[in-house]
């Protein structure tokens, strides 16, 4: 049989202590390293509405164009209308959630116009959100305005 000594007792210990620690600090040290950190999206180049002049009550079509590089992140919008006078409206649509896959140049959505909405011109303001996993502050971009028009309700 085989005693070991006091020695090697203590050295097994503490290299036991050693490895347990080096598990215990270097996987969040690890994960803060690979943690990726880009914008989730690069840039918007443009935004058309493929479908206006639109009704009111009506969705409008629309297709962004932007160079996304990250999946991860959830995103919520803040959406608006606005006509020639400056007037606003809010806009919110259940349907709508902008975003779409890194994989694809465009993403196609549309948006309620409103019944009370008036004929004329208008464009549409989206501010987006995307709050990245382990990033504590939303990437914020507001998007390329887009101009539509709105007639006279189909009778």
């Amino acid at each position: 049989m085989v005693v070991k000594s006091r020695q090697s007792k203590r050295l097994i210990f503490w290299c036991w202590l050693v490895g347990c620690l080096s598990v215990l600090i270097g996987q969040p040290v690890y994960n803060q390293i690979m943690l990726d950190r880009r914008p989730p999206v690069v840039q918007f180049t443009s935004a058309v509405a493929f479908n206006s002049p639109v009704s009111p009550g009506s969705h409008l079509g629309v297709l962004f164009y932007r160079e996304k590089v990250r999946n991860d992140c959830p995103v919520s919008a803040h959406t608006e209308i606005v006509d020639v006078d400056g007037k606003t409206m809010m806009i919110v649509d259940q349907n709508n959630v902008p975003g779409g896959s890194k994989n694809e140049p465009a993403w196609t959505g549309s948006f309620y116009i409103p019944d009370d909405t008036e004929p004329g011109s208008y464009i549409i303001r989206a501010s987006l959100s995307y709050q990245c996993p382990g990033i504590s502050q939303p990437f914020t971009y507001n998007q390329p305005v887009i101009p539509f028009r709105v007639k006279l309700k189909d009778k």
